[in-house]
């Protein structure tokens, strides 16, 4: 299992524009199957408004512990990532609370986030 992060912008916008979305607040979750990989990976990123989150150092810390909770949740629960058809999964987190969130937080809401996400791919769609 390969975990990497989502780095083509491209493929970013086409999550904007075009992907399924879930929300557990703070965390809003965008997310679409790529039917082009043949191999079954994880790309995901994340994002914190500078618009809401002035500080560039709260805007760092929230991107990690949201990477770190996703990371964990993935690792812990292998039987989720088990339901992933062959398709490459891409998604991308965002940040909407005003103010930082504490890892605890963010952990509950990444967990909630996976299993509407992974009930829904294994219902199938």
């Amino acid at each position: 299992m390969k975990w990497e992060r989502l780095k083509s912008s491209k493929d970013i916008l086409r999550l904007f524009s075009a992907g399924s979305s879930h929300l557990s607040h703070p965390i809003l979750m965008k997310w679409e199957l790529n039917p082009k990989s043949e191999s079954p990976n994880i790309l995901f990123t994340t994002a914190v408004s500078a618009k809401r989150i002035k500080r560039a150092v709260d805007r760092n810390l929230i991107k990690r512990r949201m990477r770190e909770a996703v990371r964990i949740d993935l690792k812990n629960r292998p039987q989720l990532t088990e339901k992933l058809p062959s398709e490459e999964l891409m998604v991308i987190y965002i940040f909407l609370g005003k103010e930082p969130a504490d890892y605890r937080e963010i952990e509950k809401s990444i967990k909630k986030l996976h299993n509407k996400l992974f009930r829904e791919i294994s219902r199938g769609g």
